[in-house]
């Protein structure tokens, strides 16, 4: 009998009827499911096809939380890239990773950044920054949230994070920003299926990157 590998990690229920266990998040998947998982899938896929992946995806950092100094994360290889591609786009230049073609300057005026926590999910706990200094003092801050009380209202500490660069100019309906959720399911034999009735989520206001107040530190813009 095909053995796959949900039967390898979790025993069958135990009815005598071969039945297997019901899961709800599959350890294996977080190279799709978590954000940085996700980043590193992608940058393998287009790497192993000679291809470059910040073509078709924004460009994206992978980081380190928690409090263990700034000079840790200085030391960091993706932050330096952050470091020098915020700078280039600061001076109106195209970076080597943001294809001049598909990211043009007056796309980046504003240099705005997306900081996320790679597990959390449903916007919790994502900033929009435009700047280095505001991203690093983020990054080794552990707010009230994340701490005490941090297991009993659910929410993990927050230890890796992914720095991406922010769309300036997405493509809207109506003025808003939206995204598509539709399911599908695959096979241990890599079979596909769709199901047929997805939906649209559209923002609850027009979309803008103007300052919702003047920045102080970092931009806190109403971006969304």
């Amino acid at each position: 009998m095909h053995r796959s590998l949900h039967h390898k990690i979790y025993a069958p229920t135990g009815g005598g009827d071969g039945a297997c266990t019901l899961v709800n998040h599959h350890p294996t998947l977080f190279g799709l499911c978590s954000k940085k998982g996700l980043l590193h899938s992608l940058l393998g896929y287009f790497g192993a096809l000679g291809l470059q992946a910040f073509n078709v995806m924004p460009l994206t950092f992978s980081l380190p939380g928690g409090a263990d100094g700034a000079a840790k994360l200085q030391a960091h290889v993706a932050w330096r890239e952050f470091c020098r591609a915020h700078k280039a786009i600061a001076k109106g230049g195209a970076t080597l990773t943001l294809a001049a073609p598909l990211c043009p300057r007056e796309w980046c005026a504003a240099n705005l950044w997306l900081l996320k926590p790679t597990h959390l999910n449903c916007g919790r706990g994502i900033e929009v920054i435009d700047n280095p200094q505001a991203v690093m003092r983020r990054l080794m801050r552990k707010p009230a949230s994340e701490t005490a009380d941090a297991a009993e209202k659910g929410t993990p500490e927050i230890h890796a994070w992914v720095l991406q660069k922010y769309i300036e100019r997405p493509l809207l309906y109506r003025g808003r920003k939206f995204d598509l959720r539709i399911w599908c399911v695959v096979s241990d034999a890599f079979d596909v299926y769709v199901y047929e009735e997805g939906y649209v989520r559209t923002s609850s206001e027009t979309f803008t990157i103007e300052p919702a107040r003047p920045p102080t530190g970092s931009a806190r813009r109403r971006a969304r």
